[in-house]
């Protein structure tokens, strides 16, 4: 009404002294929401102010009479008040809080929205005129901690050590906050961690068992990021002889887990968990899994010579050692283990290979992805009597690294990487068959002592010699003499490794190339009417397979008998004597019988059979009769 009054009436006298005008000047109340960035409850130099914050004036009786939102600097004004009591309540925006209430002691730079009472100002009282620009509110973002954990490398330190490193990194994303952070790591049960260090946001030592606290309740500010940089010294134990508990077979990383890049107990798993709300609780985590550079030398073994061996044979294996892994290998020792009957000879010379003796060699390095190839010269011994021959190596020494998949110098029958098959892959064998063969030979011989001329009675001695012919040593060979019509044994000269006697003999051992002889001797029967004797030697019994005769079946033609036909002189001479009976009387005269005595001899070696005698009278005999004895 622009300062009208209501209309009064004055009556006739009437003093009318209640017409007044109150006049006052307007107040006003505001001033600045604000982003406390570093939570101190202060508004600092730099930090901004917050646009569309909603801020509502509420009367003495806390109605809400008018509202109004922050400009873009974070600024809000309600004007032309009356004079009177009013509070202010901020209303909170979202991912926001309300920084300390009154920090500091400075109305002009703390903050006046009480958290405890949704954002609302203590009760002010406006008079006329009065501009009250001390009513703030600082909101802090909240915090929005993250964290990750990466695996940085693993490489090996060439004393048998590895070094391992991972990073976490905390970033948050808000306002300013706090965490506790925890690394835990989880390795390969044959991993065994020597010493650790974190440092970055924060250093110490890490545990070489468990988990390891980085920090607790560390403050982060807004927008800010944070790393810790974890770095292990760890051994990798593969061998049965290491005490370290693991099961001696290095687990990789997988594709299991929360990351599926790894599970606890593969590779080197590592996990790190974050705690950003003070509860003790890990609310957060992440994990990785990397590998380390693993050591693995593999070995193979081959003949190169031909496919055709016997005793006296030269032989060529070729050895390769192959570097599989990732970590250059030095001082590689192979040690060449050839069955009995291989006779080392040389090793092929060539760089950086060094000859042990009796085939070992040791190489002096072999880096990632390279091979080797030794050249082993053997001959098989002249004497050897086996079918075959094995020539093993394996890789004896190789450290200081411990081998991914097998185990230097525990023999070529130890299942090293537990496959079930006891050939890992640092050792190799090659095996040649020998060709061998089994041969005896028999000669019989009249002795050059025999005596002469050979007639009935004579005493024959015959050398009976057997020779092993072949490759293989021969043992209890059994020859049998057969002496023919007309001889009777008498005995024999038996030497050492000989036993028997009347014709059977039993040869103890016969090595290759090796002949042994013996005596037999026979009489010539007294009676023995033929021109000749036959005497024959064979043998009857052996223990192999001779490869061109057959013991014991009367072969002239094989090479395991023999026989001596020896020729008997001998004579035939018949005699005859006439003598005059001693029974005739005397005197003799006309008509006395003259009894006559004729005797015929044989003075020779021979029978006479069909003799025939005839007898002649002179004249003056007469044929009177005979008396003949039977035959």
């Amino acid at each position: 009404m622009n300062g009208m009054t209501e209309t009064v009436t004055l009556e006739s006298g009437e003093n009318n002294d209640d017409l007044d005008a109150g006049l006052y000047r307007p107040a006003s109340l505001g001033d600045f929401v604000f982003e406390d960035t570093d939570g101190d409850g202060i508004q600092d130099a730099g930090e901004p102010g917050i646009p569309n914050v909603t801020v509502n004036l509420k009367d003495e009786n806390g109605n809400v009479i008018a509202s109004t939102t922050t400009a873009g600097d974070g600024s809000y004004s309600f004007d032309n008040l009356e004079p009177g009591d009013y509070s202010v309540q901020f209303v909170l925006i979202p991912d926001y809080t309300f920084t300390t209430l009154n920090a500091g002691g400075d109305e002009a730079l703390d903050s006046d929205a009480d958290p405890a009472m949704n954002g609302m100002t203590e009760t002010v009282t406006l008079e006329s005129g009065d501009d009250n620009d001390d009513l703030d509110a600082g909101l802090q973002r909240d915090a929005e901690v993250t964290l990750e954990k990466t695996f940085q490398y693993a490489t090996a330190n060439g004393d048998g050590t590895y070094e391992v490193r991972y990073t976490v990194t905390v970033t948050n994303a808000g306002g300013i906050g706090q965490y506790t952070l925890r690394d835990t790591p989880s390795f390969d049960n044959d991993v065994t961690i020597i010493s650790g260090l974190f440092s970055g946001e924060a250093t110490g030592t890490l545990n070489t068992v468990g988990a390891t606290t980085l920090v607790t309740n560390n403050e982060i500010a807004a927008d800010a990021t944070e790393t810790f940089i974890l770095t292990y010294q760890v051994r990798l134990e593969l061998n049965a002889d290491n005490p370290d508990g693991g099961d001696n077979t290095y687990t990789p990383c997988g594709s299991g887990g929360p990351n599926g890049n790894g599970m606890p107990g593969e590779g080197l798993y590592n996990l790190a968990e974050i705690d950003t709300d003070g509860d003790n609780i890990f609310d957060d985590s992440d994990d990785d899994c990397g590998d380390l550079p693993l050591f693995d030398l593999a070995l193979t073994k081959v003949v190169t010579s031909g496919s055709t061996y016997g005793q006296g044979s030269l032989v060529t294996y070729e050895v390769v050692v192959t570097n599989e892994g990732e970590i250059d290998a030095n001082n590689i020792v192979v040690t060449d283990t050839p069955d009995a009957g291989l006779v080392f000879g040389s090793i092929t010379p060539q760089t950086g290979i060094t000859g042990l003796g009796n085939g070992s060699f040791q190489i002096a390095s072999l880096p990632v992805g390279q091979s080797v190839t030794v050249e082993l010269n053997y001959t098989i011994s002249g004497t050897f009597q086996g079918n075959t021959l094995t020539n093993a190596a394996e890789i004896t020494e190789d450290g200081p690294y411990d081998d991914v998949d097998s185990d230097p110098d525990f023999g070529p029958d130890v299942d090293e990487d537990g496959d079930g098959d006891g050939d890992d892959d640092d050792e190799d064998n090659a095996t040649i068959t020998i060709e061998q063969t089994y041969d005896l030979a028999l000669t019989k011989d009249l002795a050059s002592a025999n005596t002469t001329p050979i007639a009935q009675g004579t005493e024959l001695t015959y050398t009976i010699t057997v020779t092993n012919e072949g490759s293989l040593n021969a043992s209890n060979v059994e020859v049998t003499d057969r002496p023919g019509a007309g001889l009777s044994y008498v005995g024999e000269n038996l030497p050492a490794g000989v036993t028997g006697s009347n014709g059977v003999y039993v040869i103890a051992s016969l090595l290759q190339g090796e002949s042994i002889s013996f005596e037999v001797t026979y009489a010539i029967d007294a009676t023995f009417q033929g021109s000749s004797v036959r005497n024959e030697a064979e043998i009857t019994e052996d223990d192999g397979d001779d490869e061109d005769s057959t013991p014991d079946n009367d072969d002239d033609t094989e090479d395991d008998q023999d026989d001596v036909e020896t020729p008997i002189e001998q004579t035939y001479d018949l005699a005859l004597t006439k003598d005059l009976a001693s029974a005739n009387t005397t005197p003799i005269v006309q008509g006395t019988e003259l009894t006559y005595t004729i005797t015929v001899t044989n003075e020779g070696s021979l029978n006479a059979s069909n003799v025939e005698v005839t007898d002649r009278p002179g004249a003056g005999l007469s044929y009177v009769g005979e008396n003949l004895p039977a035959g």
